[in-house]
C-alpha cells in the first residue's frame, strides 16, 4: 500500500509508539510495533468509512483475587484507578438476516482493565490496537 508523506508520518509515529509502549518478545519488539501500528490504521480507516466502532464501558464486574494488598482495590475506590471493558464492533456483514446485532456485530472484546484512563494513559491505546489485531475481513 502506497502512503502519503503525511500518512508515512502518522505511521512512523505510530510505530514509535508501539515500540516503546506496547511491549512485546525480546528482539521482535519492532516487529510487534509494526503490527500494531497497521491494526490501529486499518481500524481506524473502518471507524472513518463507518464501518467500525470502539466502545469503552465501565467494568464493575472484576476479579481483584491478585490484589493481596488492596493497594489496586484502594485506589479504584478512590477514583485514581478505573475497571473498563473495550469492545471493537464492526458493521454486521449479514444484517438482513440478523435479529440480534442491532446492525454490529463484535469482532473482539477485553474487560477487567484497569488503568487511570487519562490524558497521560498510554495503556488504552495499546488495548485498542491489540484488540484491533482481531480483526478479520470487512467487506
Amino acid at each position: 500500500m502506497e502512503r502519503n508523506k503525511n500518512e508515512q508520518s502518522h505511521f512512523y509515529s505510530a510505530f514509535k509508539f508501539f515500540h516503546a509502549n506496547g511491549g512485546g518478545i525480546v528482539g521482535q519488539s519492532a516487529l510487534g510495533a509494526i503490527a500494531l501500528a497497521r491494526a490501529e490504521e486499518r481500524l481506524h480507516q473502518l471507524i472513518d468509512s463507518g464501518m467500525a466502532r470502539i466502545i469503552w464501558e465501565y467494568d464493575n464486574d472484576i476479579d481483584l483475587s491478585f490484589d493481596e494488598y488492596g493497594t489496586v482495590t484502594k485506589a479504584l475506590q478512590e477514583g485514581r484507578l478505573e475497571s473498563r471493558l473495550c469492545e471493537i464492533q464492526i458493521k454486521c456483514q449479514n444484517h438482513k438476516h440478523c435479529l440480534r446485532c442491532n446492525g454490529w456485530e463484535s469482532v473482539a472484546s477485553l474487560g477487567g482493565i484497569i488503568s487511570a484512563f487519562d490524558s497521560r494513559d498510554t495503556y488504552p491505546r495499546i488495548v485498542e490496537a491489540e484488540l484491533a489485531t482481531e480483526i478479520g475481513e470487512v467487506k
